[in-house]
């Protein structure tokens, strides 16, 4: 199931089952036709992307389950804590999960979130600088100054 809206940051796509929101992605285009009849939480996810993109939503409250390894659901959950506006190393979130080591692994967990903007990757940041990001750095850029502003 999947639902396809256009916004600031490109064509959304968010895909999912009955019960939860499983992934969000930009793509090219519009090219996949929307699934009607879909359950109420892919609408209530494009109404918060869309007041996220905004910067009239800080947190968001949608049924939400990523497929990913033991690991990468740690780093994911622990990135869902960062407050609206905030940074977080990627030593900080290891510090947090108890592998204070694996800054890598961290980093390459946030390269393979399969919901960002909800699951906040764009809030982890590398100790020297802005650190990479799954949907490229002027994105990142983009939301990490629209945070800023709205705080």
């Amino acid at each position: 199931m999947q639902l396809t809206f256009k916004s600031e940051f490109g064509m959304i796509k968010i895909s999912g089952c009955e019960r939860y929101i499983r992934s969000v992605e930009i793509v090219k285009e519009d090219n996949n036709i929307d699934e009607k009849n879909l359950p109420e939480h892919f609408f209530k996810a494009q109404t918060q992307l869309r007041e996220f993109f905004s910067g009239a939503r800080k947190e968001f409250d949608l049924p939400l389950k990523p497929e990913g390894t033991e690991f990468q659901l740690a780093v994911w959950n622990e990135m869902l804590k960062i407050p609206y506006g905030e940074t977080v190393s990627y030593g900080e979130i290891g510090q947090r999960i108890q592998r204070p080591k694996a800054y890598q692994a961290i980093g390459s967990a946030c390269g393979k979130n399969p919901i960002p903007f909800i699951i906040p990757c764009h809030r982890v940041v590398a100790a020297n600088g802005i650190g990479g990001f799954s949907l490229g750095l002027q994105s990142k850029k983009n939301l990490l100054n629209l945070e800023s502003c709205s705080n």
